[in-house]
């Protein structure tokens, strides 16, 4: 699938986005950190890197499109004569590297409100299981930080870390993205990229998003990020809604 571009009315990013993922799209709004003054004080919030404008991914040879047009928040679909213009892969990369960089710190107070905390479908899993010691499983405690729904979890790779540990950071972040918290899931399909392993001892951190949902199938995304931003690795997610009650993993084992 290919990313294209899509133009918002004025202040109505958000709306927009909500909008096109419950019609299945996968959106990317980009978004950065600035200063707000509000009664005397200054806080940090998060706006869109770009104003008026996000990306929503589809098959222009089998999507029915043409719907984005009519889709409240959106004013337009940018296009080149009588088909959407596309936004090469490497773009969409680059963008995903600049907005994670410096998020560490971030992340980790995030994870102060990771859902898992307080109800986890699956406590003893490997990648965000709360039932596991210090030093059994990576503990990841990913949580929200924007108001674009994206999660973040802080991860420092041990010495032995390998290909298969980066894919287990990869997948759980995904899940809680796509609304494992109240309505459990586990993993149906995933595909990733491992382009380098994080380097032990660094700080890292995954980010997830949600690309949509259809019926019990929730869809995410992940990147795994560098102390300077560069994506390490990238994965993209299926989820399914079960009942936990038939799923739950024995006790100590991985999920």
């Amino acid at each position: 699938m290919t990313w294209y571009v899509v133009q918002t009315h004025t202040n109505s990013e958000a709306k927009a986005a909500e909008n096109l993922r419950r019609q299945g799209y996968e959106v990317y709004l980009p978004q950065m950190r600035r200063w707000r003054s509000h009664a005397r004080r200054r806080e940090l919030v998060m706006r869109p890197l770009f104003p008026r404008y996000l990306f929503v991914r589809f098959d222009a040879e089998t999507a029915r499109w043409r719907a984005i047009f009519s889709t409240v928040g959106v004013s337009n679909l940018i296009c080149e004569g009588d088909r959407p213009l596309a936004v090469p892969q490497p773009v969409i990369a680059g963008i995903q590297e600049a907005e994670a960089s410096g998020s560490f710190d971030d992340a980790l107070a995030a994870g102060d409100h990771y859902e898992g905390l307080a109800d986890h479908p699956f406590p003893t899993c490997f990648s965000c299981g709360v039932a596991r010691a210090e030093g059994d499983g990576l503990r990841l405690r990913p949580a929200r930080v924007d108001e674009a729904g994206r999660y973040a979890a802080a991860w420092t790779a041990a010495a032995d870390v390998d290909v298969e540990t980066v894919w287990a950071a990869l997948d759980c972040p995904g899940g809680w993205a796509a609304g494992v918290a109240g309505r459990p899931m586990v993993l149906g399909t995933m595909t990733a990229v491992v382009d380098r392993l994080p380097t032990p001892g660094e700080p890292h951190v995954v980010m997830a998003w949600q690309r949509g949902a259809e019926g019990r199938k929730h869809f995410s995304g992940t990147t795994l990020h560098a102390p300077g931003g560069e994506v390490l690795a990238r994965a993209e997610a299926t989820w399914i809604a079960v009942d936990p009650t038939a799923v739950r993993p024995a006790a100590g084992g991985a999920r």
